[in-house]
């Protein structure tokens, strides 16, 4: 398994010929030089919380000497750098009353620079405030070793470098790549298998229709598909016979006629649709013939009331027929 260790790399580079020709120049003047001082050693620590991933990187601390805690800070949930807020430093020695420092803001994306002071020499506590979405998530540091000066630091042995793939934290953001310690846990293997989806056991009704053929839809509707509620009584589908042979010959020779017999009926009703319009027709002009009889025997005399009976007579047995 790999392990990516965030670091930041400081790569130092000397001209061997330059600084040849300068001793040899020294050398013949009769001065001397002294050793180039060496260089600061410099830890590197990574911490995991449930909220955020701490990276932190400065050089081996003296008392009462601002030192640099180059500080990067990741968001778990996004894998990305924290942009905005503040970052509060605590610095506890055994029983003493802490000492508070606050970053109010990131010096660039996700990165705090703060310069931190400790007046003590020993062992001290470190721990990290980072209030987000409301709460305060508190991260807690390796104890850190403060030295009483810049000799014993520099007999302190190098800190351990960090083993594996240099990663910096600026190309883990880009990426949105997440670093984890490295523990023992289990492994869940899986695999993408094809299935079907059935019915429970008691839940299922085998139809079985009485002649073979095809299953249709019911007529203005379709065939239900998996999941749809039905009712008792609902017609689901339709069986249509399979035909072959004479009984097709049959089917279709009826069905011509079914449709000639329909044809037939319309044409027929029609036809009588149009004698009774047209009796209508008659049966209106007639009446109003006869009302026009009936006005002008009013204006004759009452001699002829006879002739008007049987006048009113023929109406009645008109309007009868």
């Amino acid at each position: 398994m790999v392990h990516l260790a965030p670091t930041r790399l400081v790569h130092i580079s000397a001209c061997v010929t330059l600084s040849a020709l300068l001793v040899a120049g020294c050398s013949r003047l009769g001065g001397s030089q002294g050793s180039a001082e060496e260089e600061e050693k410099t830890a590197q620590v990574t911490v995991w919380s449930e909220q955020f991933e701490i990276f932190l990187e400065h050089r081996l601390i003296v008392v009462n000497t601002p030192t640099k805690f180059i500080t990067h800070v990741t968001d778990l949930t996004t894998l990305e750098p924290r942009r905005e807020g503040p970052l509060t430093f605590i610095l506890r020695r055994g029983s003493e009353e802490p000492t508070t420092h606050i970053e109010p803001t990131p010096a660039r994306d996700g990165i705090y620079i703060p310069d931190l002071t400790f007046p003590k020499p020993g062992e001290w506590i470190v721990s990290l405030r980072i209030p987000s979405a409301g709460q305060e998530h508190v991260v807690e540091l390796p104890p850190l070793t403060v030295f009483a000066t810049r000799e014993e630091m520099a007999r302190a042995p190098n800190p351990a470098a960090p083993e594996g793939i240099s990663f910096l934290k600026e190309q883990q953001w880009k990426l949105l790549t997440k670093t984890e310690p490295v523990h023992r846990r289990q492994v869940i293997e899986r695999m993408r298998l094809a299935g079907v989806v059935s019915v429970r056991p008691g839940h299922r009704a085998a139809v079985t229709p009485p002649i073979a053929g095809h299953l249709m839809p019911p007529p203005g509707a379709s065939l239900p598909s998996l999941g749809i509620p039905v009712k008792a009584g609902q017609v689901l589908a339709v069986v249509q016979p399979h035909l072959a042979g004479s009984d097709l010959v049959t089917f279709l020779s009826s069905q011509q006629q079914l449709q000639a017999l329909d044809v037939e009926l319309t044409v027929k009703a029609a036809a009588a649709e149009a004698d009774a319009i047209r009796a209508r027709v008659a049966f209106n002009q007639a009446e109003q013939v006869l009302r026009a009889v009936f006005a002008r025997c009013a204006n004759r005399t009452p001699s002829r009331r006879g002739n008007w009976r049987k006048q009113s007579l023929i109406s009645a047995r008109l309007r009868q027929t």
